[in-house]
C-alpha cells in the first residue's frame, strides 16, 4: 500500500475514532474498519482515542487484509498526542513504525507551538525532493486535522475546513465541505439510514517522487465523501467513507465494530 493511500486511509478512518468532545471525564473508543479497493477487502484498521475538553491522545494499528495480504506486507502502528486551543487541535507529538513498502520504516516529528519544528525518517528517502520550510510549518498530522474535523462537526453540525497534511516526507492538503443531510449507501454492518455527509478532495503539493510518472496524477485533486450517524454508545461518528485514489481508483471504508470504555461492544465482530 503506498504512503499516499496509507495516509489518505488513516486520515480518513481517525474521523471515526473521535468520542464525545463534550465529556468531562477522559473516555476511551476503540473502533475497527476495513478498507476495500473496489470492493475487494484490503487492509484493517484499529483505533483508539482518548479525548477531554483540553487535550487528545490517538494510537492506531494498520494491517493488509483479505486477498491483498497474500502479496503485501502492511503492519504499522501510529500514533499522536496534542491539546486543544478552542475548537483548534494543536499537535506535539506523530510517530508511527512498522513494515511499509517492504521495508521497516519509521516517522517521527515534534512540534513546538502547533508547529513542525523536528522530523526524522528512517530510513531516509533521497529520491524526494524535499519539502519547503514554508510548506512543511503548514503541516499537521492526519490524527490532529481530523480530531479537529470531528470536534467541528459535533458542536456546529458542520464540516468545512482545509488542512495541510505533513507526514515526514510529503505535504498534503485536504479540503472538506458540509453536503447537507443524505442516505447513507447500504453496506455490511447495517450502517443505513440518513446522515451528515461532508464532501472532500485532497492532493500532493509537496515532497514527490523525483522524476515520477504518477507527479501529475498525485498532483490534481481527488474527492470524496463522509457520512457522519449517532453510533450507539459512542456519539456522532463517520461510519462510511468513499473516495478515489490517483492511483488504485475507489476505495470504500467501513466501521464494522465499536466499542466504549464499558466493554459495551457495537456492530459485528
Amino acid at each position: 500500500m503506498s504512503s499516499l493511500i496509507r495516509n489518505t486511509v488513516l486520515g480518513s478512518l481517525v474521523i471515526l475514532a473521535v468520542p464525545v468532545a463534550e465529556a468531562q471525564e477522559p473516555q476511551s473508543v476503540h473502533l475497527s474498519y476495513t478498507l476495500y479497493s473496489h470492493w475487494l477487502e484490503a487492509a484493517h484498521e484499529d483505533i483508539v482515542m482518548t479525548m477531554t475538553d483540553h487535550d487528545y491522545s490517538v494510537t492506531s494499528q494498520a494491517r493488509a487484509g483479505g486477498v491483498v495480504s497474500l502479496f503485501m506486507k502492511l503492519n504499522v502502528a501510529s500514533s499522536a498526542k496534542g491539546i486543544f486551543r478552542g475548537n483548534v487541535a494543536v499537535p506535539q507529538i506523530y510517530e508511527s513504525s512498522g513494515r511499509s513498502r517492504g521495508e521497516d520504516r519509521r516517522v517521527t516529528i515534534r512540534y513546538t507551538d502547533g508547529k513542525p519544528d523536528y522530523a526524522s525518517v528512517t530510513p531516509p528517502e533521497n529520491d524526494r525532493e524535499i519539502v519547503p520550510e514554508a510548506l512543511r510549518l503548514e503541516g499537521t498530522n492526519v490524527f490532529s486535522a481530523f480530531v479537529q474535523l470531528l470536534r467541528q462537526v459535533r458542536t456546529t453540525g458542520r464540516c468545512d475546513q482545509t488542512f495541510s497534511i505533513f507526514d515526514g516526507l510529503r505535504l498534503s492538503r485536504f479540503t472538506f465541505r458540509t453536503d447537507g443531510q443524505g442516505s447513507v449507501p447500504e453496506a455490511p454492518h447495517d450502517r443505513t439510514g440518513i446522515g451528515l455527509r461532508c464532501a472532500f478532495s485532497g492532493y500532493q503539493v509537496a515532497g514527490f517522487v523525483k522524476d515520477s510518472r504518477h507527479r501529475q496524477q498525485l498532483s490534481e485533486p481527488h474527492g470524496g465523501m463522509v457520512w457522519f450517524q449517532d453510533v450507539p454508545g459512542a456519539g456522532m461518528q463517520a461510519v462510511r467513507i468513499e473516495f478515489d485514489h490517483p492511483k488504485t481508483g475507489r476505495m470504500t471504508i467501513i466501521l464494522s465494530k465499536s466499542s466504549v470504555e464499558d466493554g459495551a461492544v457495537f456492530g459485528s465482530p
